[in-house]
């Protein structure tokens, strides 16, 4: 998480190292008055991977960028997007992209979708990193039936599939992920893929799901995930959870395998 300081609007001092800083929120006429400072050289300076060039984001057009997906397009492998706080309406889709996204602040860095449709989910990831951000596949501009209709193609927060030849990994650190429609993260998990999900809240708001693999309704969880449909070619997926809350409605973790076994 980048250094964050609350100070009074009365005085205050930016670190003279902090030569990149953002002020958020700022109210000079209010008695409660105070001014949040980001320092983002501190933040940047804690990205653990640092190969490519930054970029960054902001919706109200002080960044590179004014939205994630238009910066997932721009950018290249190993390149990272910083995320200014802002609530960012769009369905990302980096499979197969190297990037990784980091917010200043998960709780004001909110990546959100309204359709509930399952190909256009907040993000669709499969290689590289996010971290410090809120997503939340929500359901204010519906697209699909409610999902307690006989459909299985709705929304989950984050959708991690897409095959790889070489081994790959992607890495979800610090965030609240959630689906009103489905799973918060649906994974797909593949042959030579590395899944690490690191202090994180998982949190799936529906009930039920139909499966047409299985030929049931399912059970959502915080996290749902299948093996390879390729069974043959072996299992060399790995998927680590540490530190992470998840929560369903009726269960936290679901598994589907290849033999439609829930």
């Amino acid at each position: 998480s980048p250094t964050f300081r609350r100070l009074t609007t009365s005085s205050f001092l930016i670190p003279a190292e902090a030569t990149h800083v953002l002020l958020q929120n700022t109210n000079m006429t209010s008695s409660n008055s105070y001014i949040e400072v980001y320092d983002i050289d501190d933040m940047r300076s804690k990205i653990a991977k640092l190969d490519g060039r930054i970029v960054s984001v902001d919706a109200n057009g002080n960044g590179d960028y004014t939205t994630i997906a238009d910066a997932v397009t721009a950018t290249s492998d190993g390149d990272t997007i910083v995320v200014y706080p802002g609530t960012y309406e769009e369905s990302v889709h980096a499979f197969g992209k190297d990037r990784h996204i980091v917010g200043i602040c998960k709780d004001t860095c909110i990546l959100t979708n309204g359709t509930g449709n399952y190909d256009t989910p907040p993000l669709e990831m499969n290689i590289g990193s996010i971290e410090n951000m809120t997503i939340i596949a929500d359901n204010y501009a519906p697209t699909i039936p409610d999902p307690s209709e006989n459909h299985n193609h709705a929304a989950y927060g984050i959708h991690i599939e897409y095959p790889n030849a070489d081994p790959y990994t992607i890495r979800i650190s610090n965030c609240k992920i959630v689906s009103k429609w489905s799973a918060g993260i649906g994974l797909g998990h593949r042959y030579n893929q590395t899944v690490i999900i690191d202090n994180c809240e998982l949190i799936s708001e529906c009930v039920r799901i139909w499966s047409e693999w299985s030929d049931i309704w399912v059970q959502m969880g915080g996290l749902f995930f299948h093996n390879d449909a390729a069974s043959n070619i072996g299992s060399t997926g790995k998927l680590r959870v540490k530190d992470t809350i998840l929560h369903g409605e009726k269960a936290a973790i679901v598994m589907e395998s290849v033999e439609n076994k829930v």
